[in-house]
C-alpha cells in the first residue's frame, strides 16, 4: 500500500431536518486496494457514497481526490472518480462496444486504444458485440464497469457491485476487482452486504454505525483467529469427568457441553496447557477445534446486531 493516499474523506457531515446522517467520517482510499464500506440499514453509508460522488450536497467537511478538493474544483477532482451507484444502466438494443463508444464520446481523449483495453480487464472481448439484451446480470455489472473505467479514474466506487448476481457471478466480480486493483493500480470503495465476499474480496473494512465511522481495519487484523480469546471445543472422554476437569481450572468462564463436545473461550495461550492437564488426569483428547470469528460476527457484534443494506 502506498503512503499517499488517492481519497481523502474529511469530517464528512450530512445534517437533514436538523438531524445529524452522517457524522464527521473520515477515511483515506489508497492505490491498489480494495476498501469495503459496511453498514447496518439506515447507517449513513449510501449517503457518505452519494456525497463522494457529488450526487448529494455535503453540510460540513470535505472530499479530496487525487489532491483535488470535490467543494472547491468538482469537475477536475469528479474527473479522477468512476462510479456505479444503484445499477449499471446501459441501452440494451446496442451492442456493449456501442455503448462504451456513446459513453466515451462524453470523456475527453478516450481512445478504441482504451475501450479494448477495459473490454479486455472487464473479460468481456468474447461477447462485447453482441446486444447487452442478451448479457446476464453479471455481465452488465461488468460492462458498467467497463464504462466506469473509460476515463481511467483514480478512484472506483461501487454501490452493491454484487447486488442479484449467483454465486458463479458474484466470484466473477470479485475476480475482476482485485485484478482491476492491481493492474490499473485503483483505488475501490465497494459497498455490499454480501459479507462473506466482502470477507474475501477486500483488503480494509470501514463499518459505519448511527452515521459515524466507528471502526477502520485490516480484514486479516478483524478476522485474525490467533488474537486474544478464542473459543475452543474439546471432544473428550468421559465427558462429564473432563467438564468437572475444567470447570476447576476455569473458574471465570465455566466451560459448557455442546454437541456432546466440551466449548470454552480462554487465551489461546492455555490450551497446549489445558490439554496436556487433561491427558495427565487419564481424559482421553479426540480433538481440538478453535472457533474464530468471522466477518459476519464481528459486524454483528460491532453494529449491536445491525441489519445491512
Amino acid at each position: 500500500m502506498k503512503e499517499k493516499p488517492i481519497a481523502q474523506v474529511r469530517h464528512l457531515t450530512k445534517i437533514i431536518g436538523g438531524k445529524r446522517i452522517v457524522d464527521q467520517v473520515d477515511m483515506d482510499l489508497y492505490p491498489g486496494e480494495i476498501f469495503g464500506f459496511l453498514g447496518p440499514n439506515g447507517a449513513g453509508k449510501t449517503t457518505t457514497i452519494r456525497m463522494m460522488v457529488g450526487l448529494m450536497s455535503v453540510s460540513e467537511g470535505e472530499v479530496i481526490i487525487d489532491g483535488i478538493s470535490l467543494k472547491k474544483n468538482f469537475e477536475k477532482a469528479i474527473s479522477r472518480v468512476g462510479a456505479i451507484v444503484e445499477n449499471p444502466e446501459m441501452y440494451k438494443f446496442l451492442t456493449g462496444y456501442q455503448n462504451l463508444v456513446h459513453f466515451a464520446r462524453m470523456c475527453d481523449g478516450v481512445k478504441k486504444e482504451r475501450i479494448d483495453e477495459v473490454v479486455r480487464l472487464v473479460g468481456l472481448a468474447e461477447r462485447i458485440h453482441d446486444k447487452v439484451k442478451t448479457y446476464s446480470l453479471g455481465m452488465r455489472q461488468r460492462l458498467g464497469i467497463a464504462q466506469a473505467l473509460l476515463h481511467q479514474p483514480k478512484l472506483l466506487i461501487l454501490d452493491e457491485p454484487t447486488n442479484g448476481l449467483d454465486p458463479a457471478g458474484i466470484r466473477e466480480i470479485r475476480h475482476y476487482l482485485r485484478r482491476l486493483a492491481r493492474e490499473e493500480n485503483l483505488a475501490i470503495l465497494v459497498s455490499s452486504h454480501i459479507l462473506a465476499e466482502m470477507e474475501l474480496m477486500c483488503d480494509r473494512i470501514g463499518i459505519i454505525r448511527e452515521g459515524k465511522l466507528i471502526i477502520v481495519q485490516e480484514v486479516r487484523d478483524l478476522v485474525e483467529k490467533n488474537q486474544g480469546d478464542v473459543m475452543v471445543t474439546f471432544r473428550v472422554h468421559p465427558l462429564d469427568q473432563a467438564k468437572a476437569l475444567l470447570s476447576e481450572w476455569m473458574t471465570k468462564q465455566p466451560p459448557k457441553v455442546v454437541d456432546e463436545c466440551i466449548q470454552l473461550t480462554v487465551d489461546q495461550e492455555q490450551i497446549p496447557f489445558l490439554n496436556a492437564k487433561l491427558v495427565e488426569n487419564g481424559i482421553q483428547v479426540y480433538e481440538i477445534r478453535m472457533e474464530s470469528k468471522n466477518l459476519e460476527e464481528q459486524f454483528l457484534e460491532l453494529t449491536e446486531g445491525g441489519v445491512l443494506l
